[in-house]
């Protein structure tokens, strides 16, 4: 996936426009990527660990559903 919106920021790098605004931007432009980059890593990192606790839980459940055995 990063591969593809760095790919994509490249890409678009060329349309900022040849003004003042533009060259702002332009060196503006590795560091908002750079957020950019570093949110998405933090979000994918807050999903595996949803992941990984719904899974946990799953496992509790199902220890809850089994019948108890007094071992007879």
């Amino acid at each position: 996936m990063s591969d593809a919106l760095k790919a994509a920021f490249h890409r678009d790098r060329g349309t900022l426009g040849k003004d003042m605004y533009g060259a702002e931007l332009a060196k503006k432009m590795p560091e908002i990527e750079e957020r950019i980059f570093s949110a998405l890593s933090d979000y994918i990192d807050q999903l595996e660990g949803v992941a990984t606790n719904l899974h946990a839980n799953a496992g509790t459940y199902e220890l809850v559903d089994r019948p108890i055995t007094d071992g007879s």
